[in-house]
């Protein structure tokens, strides 16, 4: 059970208890975890999701692709801040924001047009094409 793929997720004292209940072996976790030091078992460690990316979303110019961030602020009187904005993913500049009282989607798309008008005429044909990349951020402000 120690060495199993089908077990690789149960911690060892908890395993011990498991073949108590299923009535395979019947010692205690402290005996399971000197086992396995004692004949060097090796439990398997195989990672069960896929490995996060190492790198995040590159770009080679401005313009090319752009973030919408969300933050949330508690305040001291325990009301809610939403910040909503666009950042340019190659220079992380600010394009448009704002601040609201209420996390809807409306306030996502008013920031996503007022970035889009503050574009400049030379990259207005590339607008057409930006990808944008949506990610939501919890932020507490303390009192101080």
């Amino acid at each position: 059970m120690v060495t199993a793929l089908e077990y690789r997720h149960v911690p060892t004292g908890t395993l011990a208890v498991l073949a108590q209940r299923l009535g395979t072996v019947c010692t205690s976790p402290s005996t399971w975890y000197h086992l396995v030091r004692k004949f060097g078992w090796r439990r398997p460690r195989l990672r069960v999701h896929a490995a996060k990316p190492k790198v995040g979303l590159r770009t080679t110019r401005a313009d090319e692709m752009r973030h919408i961030d969300t933050t949330v602020i508690r305040l001291l009187d325990g009301t809610r801040a939403y910040v909503h904005a666009v950042i340019d993913n190659f220079s992380r500049r600010i394009l448009a924001w704002r601040v609201a009282d209420t996390f809807a989607p409306v306030n996502s798309v008013a920031v996503l047009v007022e970035a889009s008008r503050g574009a400049t005429r030379i990259s207005a044909k590339i607008t057409a094409k930006l990808t944008y990349h949506s990610r939501s951020a919890h932020t507490h402000i303390a009192a101080g």
